[in-house]
């Protein structure tokens, strides 16, 4: 039904052909790259299939932290305490940073 084009649509991943996408009140198809990449920083796409989307051999600590390392958020210490708040906020235990992804069921 198009939701993984709607997605890289929003992420300007694939430009769309017609119409109009409004984030926050500004229309982001005539952002600039530059503005788009800023942006980005507060869009996140989630897939489905958690063997396409996530690495099998980093563990969920190291998968949470690469986004804040490619962003430039804080020094090692601030993004490690940041990644056990996430872990923290969707109701698991830090140790589970430890983990990798195929240690969590499926649901």
């Amino acid at each position: 039904c198009g939701k993984s084009t709607l997605g890289k649509s929003l992420m300007r991943l694939t430009e769309p052909t017609s119409g109009s996408i409004q984030l926050k009140g500004r229309e982001i198809t005539l952002l600039k790259e530059r503005d788009m990449r800023s942006l980005r920083k507060d869009i996140q796409m989630i897939f489905q299939d958690p063997y396409a989307s996530l690495n099998p051999r980093m563990k969920i600590k190291d998968i949470l932290e690469e986004p804040l390392i490619v962003h430039h958020h804080g020094t090692k210490a601030e993004r490690r305490k940041r990644v056990k708040e996430m872990l923290h906020i969707v109701g698991f235990d830090p140790s589970y940073g430890e983990r990798y992804a195929h240690q969590f069921s499926g649901g």
